[in-house]
């Protein structure tokens, strides 16, 4: 998915172009405006904007990658409390108030935030039963704040493991900024399969029982692949069309 003006109704619309027939992203009804020549900024005010659709566009029992080139405000994080969570984009869980994925930047104290890509899976009442998070093994740094950041996360469900509880996993997450890596301190491991279903969400999200966590920040892209990406197809197809 791209942010950009949706021809049908320019005004509450950010298109979405699939190989599947899909319809555009509606804005919220405060908070959240595209700018620029082509509108291809979607703008948050951190407190009430977002764009949402109907999902989920993959099947998330497989393999898949989803990018997002953002924006943080740092002027508008530095005011939310510590613990706050920025939702880049999200997919809702099958049940309760969780996202099945997410990317977020996350108050990890004052004037310290992280970027980080987790998967969570609920049973039938929306209650957790696991999660995996691979978060940024920095913190943000000072030029990550107000200019355009590829964050990129990887789940690979070919990638099973066996953690040290004896936890038999089937999946891992991972998270890129830009071209690399991170190498974060976090259990990344899915060990229980799950789809999401209901809204995709860019800007807001679920998590703790709530749905908001605003972003403080732009977006000017969102984008969703089947499979998991090399480390060598970040680089290329993400991190360097950037530049």
């Amino acid at each position: 998915m791209k942010v950009a003006e949706s021809p049908e109704d320019p005004d509450n619309q950010a298109s979405t172009t699939f190989p599947y027939s899909r319809g555009g992203l509606a804005l919220s009804p405060t908070g959240a405006l595209l700018t620029g020549e082509d509108a291809t900024a979607l703008v948050l005010d951190g407190t009430a904007g977002y764009a949402s659709g109907t999902g989920p566009v993959i099947d998330e029992s497989g393999s898949f990658t989803v990018s997002v080139r953002v924006r943080l405000n740092k002027t508008q994080l530095d005011a939310k409390p510590v613990g706050y969570r920025g939702m880049v984009a999200a997919q809702a869980a099958s049940a309760g108030k969780e996202s099945s994925w997410a990317l977020w930047v996350e108050k990890v104290a004052d004037g310290i935030y992280q970027w980080k890509f987790g998967r969570t899976a609920v049973d039938s009442t929306g209650k957790i039963v696991d999660t995996a998070v691979a978060p940024a093994q920095e913190p943000v740094g000072e030029r990550e704040f107000n200019t355009w950041v590829d964050v990129t996360g990887v789940f690979d469900a070919a990638h099973d493991f066996t953690a040290d509880d004896g936890t038999q996993h089937f999946g891992v997450a991972q998270l890129y900024v830009g071209p690399f890596v991170q190498q974060g301190e976090e259990d990344p491991g899915l060990a229980t399969p799950q789809q999401g279903a209901g809204s995709l969400s860019a800007g807001r999200g679920s998590a703790s029982g709530t749905t908001g966590h605003y972003l403080p920040g732009d977006l000017a892209k969102v984008r969703v692949w089947v499979g998991a990406m090399t480390a060598d197809q970040v680089n290329t197809q993400i991190a360097l069309p950037s530049t």
